[in-house]
């Protein structure tokens, strides 16, 4: 079995796993991409994202976008997309975080959001992010601070914000875009 392979007793991994194991290894990296494949339980699954979040090792995505793309679990969906924005070091996500971002809704694309500020070149990602302002406004601004020019300030003013309790902060993310992209387009120290 695969734990064993990582020196670990079956019955003692979980709960808990990713608190007490954490992933720097490229052996221990892709041992728990293996694992990715090799399990169907969602919280053991999940537990294996957890790890790979706080990994510092460069790897290849491919297994954490096939989960993400095969799970019904959007908690699980949610923690892949949140890992694959916190990994600093992946390979191949570009294509495919602006192929989710311009698709059809999905619950957990809220983090994909960040993951295409931090690996999507500036155009790309503007564009990526633009597509989901109306779906996740609060997220979609928090990225556009990034990248966002003077066209995805209209935008930002434009956007709908529902009048009700618990959306405060998306209102104060919208904001905050706009003055860092209005900072940005003014130049150093002309703000």
């Amino acid at each position: 079995m695969v734990f064993e392979r990582m020196g670990y007793l079956a019955d003692s991994i979980l709960p808990g796993f990713a608190s007490v194991y954490d992933a720097r290894s490229k052996e221990q990296i892709h041992q728990i991409l293996d694992m990715l494949t090799e399990f169907t339980n969602d919280s053991v699954l999940d537990s294996f994202v957890r790890c790979l979040a706080r990994s510092e090792a460069t790897y290849e995505v491919a297994p954490l976008i096939d989960l993400y793309e095969r799970s019904d679990d959007e908690n699980l969906r949610w923690s892949a997309g949140n890992t694959l924005w916190g990994s600093k070091r992946v390979k191949g996500l570009s294509p495919w975080i602006q192929e989710k971002l311009l698709g059809p809704p999905d619950g957990a694309k809220q983090m994909l959001c960040f993951a295409a500020a931090r690996h999507l070149k500036p155009d790309e990602c503007r564009v990526a992010v633009e597509s989901v302002l109306p779906e996740w406004p609060g997220r979609a601004a928090t990225a556009l601070q990034r990248v966002g020019n003077l066209d995805s300030i209209e935008l930002l003013r434009k956007t709908e914000v529902p009048k009700r309790p618990g959306v405060g902060w998306i209102r104060k993310a919208i904001e905050k875009a706009i003055l860092k992209i209005e900072q940005r387009a003014a130049g150093p120290g002309q703000a």
